[in-house]
């Protein structure tokens, strides 16, 4: 499943772009060059929208990994997700806490 970002509003498009930057920040493909912050928007659209079937940080990094296996060809160490994971996990439970 994947989200067009083109389609997303409000909230949810805040973090859309919140999991991008945090993606972006930590650039665990080395592929930020510093003035394409949008690089990761496609892993993000994958990503997204399998946050409501995660509980947990250690979901959210196996969400992340599988993603970005399937989008850059390569299974990486799950612990090289965790600082993203522990990000996107702040970001969703903000998300989350807006939504009521």
């Amino acid at each position: 499943m994947r989200i067009d970002k083109n389609v997303i509003s409000g909230k949810y498009r805040k973090l859309y772009y919140c999991i991008s930057a945090i993606l972006f920040a930590n650039d665990i493909e080395g592929i930020s060059f510093e003035t394409n912050d949008d690089e990761y928007e496609p892993e993000v659209e994958t990503i997204l929208p399998r946050l409501p079937e995660t509980e947990t940080i250690e979901d959210i990094q196996v969400v992340v990994q599988e993603e970005f296996a399937r989008w850059f060809g390569e299974k990486r160490e799950l612990d090289e997700f965790y600082i993203v994971a522990k990000e996107i996990w702040a970001a969703w439970n903000t998300y989350k806490s807006g939504m009521s």
